[in-house]
C-alpha cells in the first residue's frame, strides 16, 4: 500500500515526479519490469552511459537520486505483478527481449571477443567477478555492472561513508560483485582485440596501461570509488604528454637558471646610470653658477 505513495523522477519527464502506477501506464506492451537507476543526483544519473540504450529503445527509467530511494527499492522487488530492477545490475535482459536474431549476433560477438575477455579476466583477477560482452552500451567502451545479489555501487558507497562502518567486518556477500562488460562496437575495443591477435594473446605494454585506465574510468562511471587515485592520474599525465607531442615516458629535466648573467647585467646598469654621480655633478653645476653670479 505504501508503494503507491512513492514518487520518483524519470526519463519520461526529469522535472516532474511520477508514481509507479503512472509509470506502468506508460510501459511498452512487451515490458514486464519497472526499471530504475540509482545515483548521487538526478543530474549525474541523466549523464550515465547506460541510459541511452534504454531510452533509444523507448524504455522509461526511474531516476533514484536520493540516498533513501534505493533502500526502498531493495525491499520492493515486485509491484503490481511487475518486477522492479536496477539497470545497473547484470541480470536485466530486457534490451533484446525475445529477439532471437539479436541474441545470435551477441553470441557471435562473444566468441569473437573471447581473447580480449580472457585477457581482462587474467589481468584484473579478483578485482571483478566476471567479464563479458555487452549489448547495453552505445558510446562508452566498457562499464561495470553489479550482481543482482549484494550491494550496488551506490549502496556500497553509502555504506563506506557511514562513520562507524567497519569495512573489514562487512560480510563478503554484501559487497558489490563487479561484472565488467565490454562494448564490442567501440573502436578502442576493436583495436585491443586486434592487438591481442597480433601479439599472441598479449597487449603491448604501452596499451596495457590505457586498458587498465579505461577500467578505472569505468569504475568512476559506474559509481564506485577509486582507492588509489594515482591509478588514474599517472596514465592520464602520460596521455597529456602525448597529446602535446612529447614522449609518454619523457624524463622531466630541471630548468637551469644562470644567476651570474643577471648580476653582470645589474653591474653594467649601475655603471651606466649611477645616481650618486649625477647628484655630485648637479651640485658642482649649481656652485659654478653661484660663483659667476657673485662676480657679476
Amino acid at each position: 500500500k505504501l508503494a503507491k505513495l512513492l514518487r520518483f523522477y524519470s526519463t519520461n519527464d526529469p522535472d516532474q515526479l511520477t508514481s509507479l502506477d503512472e509509470y506502468i501506464s506508460r510501459m511498452k506492451d512487451d515490458q514486464d519490469t519497472i526499471l530504475y537507476l540509482p545515483g548521487d543526483s538526478k543530474e549525474s544519473i541523466l549523464k550515465s552511459p547506460i541510459l541511452s540504450k534504454y531510452t533509444s529503445k523507448g524504455y522509461e527509467v526511474l531516476l533514484l537520486g536520493d540516498a533513501i530511494d534505493e533502500f526502498c527499492t531493495q525491499h520492493l522487488t515486485e509491484y503490481e505483478k511487475r518486477k522492479v530492477k536496477s539497470i545497473a545490475k547484470d541480470d536485466v535482459s530486457i534490451i533484446d527481449g525475445n529477439d532471437e536474431i539479436a541474441k545470435k549476433k551477441l553470441q557471435k560477438l562473444k566468441e569473437m571477443y573471447k581473447p580480449l575477455v580472457d585477457w581482462y579476466k587474467k589481468t584484473l583477477g579478483k578485482e571483478v567477478e566476471k567479464v563479458t560482452i555487452s549489448n547495453k552500451l552505445v558510446d562508452t567502451p566498457l562499464f561495470i555492472f553489479t550482481s543482482q545479489y549484494g550491494y550496488s555501487a551506490q549502496m556500497e558507497k553509502i555504506n563506506k561513508a557511514q562513520a562507524f562502518a567497519n569495512q573489514e567486518k562487512a560480510p563478503s556477500y554484501m559487497l558489490a560483485k563487479k561484472t565488467l562488460e565490454l562494448n564490442p562496437h567501440h573502436p578502442v575495443m576493436r583495436h585491443l582485440l586486434e592487438s591481442i591477435k597480433e601479439n599472441d594473446g598479449e597487449i603491448p605494454e604501452s596499451e596495457q596501461e590505457y586498458a587498465r585506465l579505461m577500467f578505472h574510468m569505468a569504475l568512476l562511471n559506474s559509481g564506485f570509488q577509486i582507492e588509489d587515485p594515482s591509478a588514474i592520474t599517472e596514465p592520464l599525465e602520460k596521455l597529456i604528454r602525448v597529446g602535446f607531442g612529447y614522449d609518454r615516458d619523457m624524463v622531466i629535466e630541471e630548468i637551469e637558471i644562470d644567476l651570474e648573467e643577471d648580476n653582470d647585467a645589474n653591474d653594467d646598469d649601475e655603471e651606466e646610470d649611477d645616481p650618486e654621480e649625477d647628484d655630485i655633478e648637479g651640485e658642482a653645476e649649481v656652485e659654478d653658477a653661484a660663483a659667476i653670479h657673485d662676480d657679476l
